[in-house]
């Protein structure tokens, strides 16, 4: 199959939608042949969305045997879907959560008439498809299709000697400490300041916690000016750290003194260990109107290198998490069961080790960029083949 492969998020950018399209463009390249249109961070965005049907237009008069058009985000489909015009080429796109919830009402009338001139939509979990259904996007014309994990996570060697190095470089005590590790940008449905006010003062005080992420509690200079809604609308689409100064507010309780800990970015070599070296992983997850956590790859990061996650049961997460199988998935925004279920797993570290073992060989099983591709390949042919498609 020919296929033209558009995608606005590739590296070398960094983040889960980056890291989805890199990965299915290099085992697709396996098997199809690929014509690129990538945005190569060169030119401004804008310009890419404004030159983006011409330049399709451009490709398709050198390869006019292209059998189907990818496209790897629901915003980035809206404005190739006007293509089908004159193309009889098939169109796909994949869909992450908030391309599709974003709380605007003309976005939400434009998104909805663009995706459904599309041939088929992939969603990243069961909740982004249920999401396009009930906004009626995409109904009898979307699968679900799970994102992968990188398998080489699993096999990455221990550096005994890390933790010593970790504590000289970050000024940070860990000696017989409990470590709990999040990670993410602070932005509100992340939970982040939930957990660190509501949970963390009422563990015991030999437990930690360790935030990786960018922390940044400025904002533009103008937003105050912008109306509440406006400001709400922004935050989410741009994914501002709408969290970080209740963040950062939370870490100064004088409960949370030397036990809660913003590290800001880290190599990823150093996150690698830092994930071996932790009991747990932690992802606090809030309900927050138009916005979704689509699935949760950060999630599966971690339990593939063997760290048990802890994660609200909402939306995406429930795709990468199986309830007492890869992690535990915990009512959102109910501190006393967040706090008795890490206080006993904690409390039970043979019972741990064991646990970590099966959460890795679960998300090896379970979950892999390869058989990501391989359900994709079967869509692409089901949609090439056939005009109207069964429901998710």
């Amino acid at each position: 199959m020919k296929i033209l492969f558009i995608s606005h998020k590739f590296p070398p950018a960094i983040g889960g939608m980056e890291r989805h399209a890199y990965e299915l463009h290099s085992r697709l390249s396996q098997q199809h042949e690929l014509i690129d249109l990538i945005y190569d961070n060169q030119e401004g965005r804008f310009r890419f969305f404004r030159k983006l049907q011409s330049r399709i237009r451009a490709i398709f008069q050198q390869h006019s045997d292209i059998d189907l058009v990818y496209v790897n985000e629901g915003l980035l489909a809206s404005f190739v879907a006007p293509i089908k015009k004159w193309t009889k080429a098939k169109i796909i796109a994949t869909v992450h959560g908030l391309d599709v919830v974003f709380p605007n009402r003309w976005y939400q009338r434009f998104i909805q008439k663009r995706l459904n001139l599309l041939d088929g939509l992939i969603a990243v979990s069961k909740a982004t498809a249920e999401a396009c259904e009930v906004r009626n996007i995409g109904v009898g014309k979307t699968f679900v299709v799970n994102n992968g994990v990188d398998h080489q996570l699993a096999y990455v060697p221990k550096d005994e000697h890390f933790l010593a190095h970790f504590q000289q470089k970050h000024r940070i005590d860990l000696g017989q400490k409990k470590i709990l590790v999040t990670m993410g940008r602070p932005v509100r449905r992340k939970g982040f300041s939930w957990f660190v006010k509501k949970v963390m003062p009422l563990l015991e005080t030999d437990t930690i916690l360790l935030i990786i992420g960018p922390n940044n509690n400025k904002t533009p200079a103008l937003f105050q000016y912008l109306p509440p809604s406006m400001q709400k609308q922004l935050a989410i689409l741009f994914s501002m750290e709408s969290d970080a100064v209740d963040l950062a507010a939370a870490v100064q309780l004088p409960a949370n003194k030397n036990r809660v800990f913003q590290l800001g970015k880290l190599p990823f070599l150093e996150v690698q260990q830092l994930l071996q070296a932790a009991n747990l992983f932690v992802m606090p997850n809030r309900r927050i109107e138009g916005d979704m956590e689509g699935f949760g790859l950060v999630a599966l990061e971690a339990a593939i290198m063997g760290t048990p996650v802890v994660a609200s049961g909402i939306e995406g997460i429930t795709n990468a998490i199986q309830d007492g199988q890869n992690g535990y998935l915990l009512p959102a925004e109910q501190p006393s069961v967040w706090v008795k279920t890490i206080h006993d797993i904690l409390q039970q570290p043979a019972a741990l080790r064991q646990f970590s073992q099966q959460v890795q060989q679960y998300t090896l099983a379970h979950f892999g960029w390869s058989e990501m591709a391989g359900a994709y390949g079967e869509v692409f042919d089901d949609v090439a083949k056939f005009s109207s498609l069964t429901h998710y």
